[in-house]
């Protein structure tokens, strides 16, 4: 999170991910399937989506999305989209 993760959720993060920034580029560039890694911070996110850095980091991140990559498709705005919470 580049240094922006509020102190108080540091700990629970690093519970959870248990990992440096050497393993986690490792994790991120070096394996087959980085997107499984990288799904693992839904888990923290949602633990923590009523902190308000989290809260913003999950809104801007699908404002991000929509604006990078689903503007490309042609029909865009009548897609229908299911979004899943576990």
């Amino acid at each position: 999170m580049r240094g922006y993760l509020p102190k108080h959720l540091k700990p629970d993060s690093e519970t959870i991910f248990k990992f440096n920034k050497s393993t986690l580029l490792k994790a991120l560039y070096g394996f087959n399937t980085p997107n499984k890694f990288a799904a693992q911070f839904t888990i923290f996110a949602g633990k923590n989506i009523n902190n308000e850095f989290i809260k913003e980091l999950v809104r801007s991140s699908f404002k991000e999305f929509f604006k990078e990559i689903m503007i490309n498709y042609n029909n865009y705005k009548t897609m229908q989209y299911v979004l899943l919470a576990l």
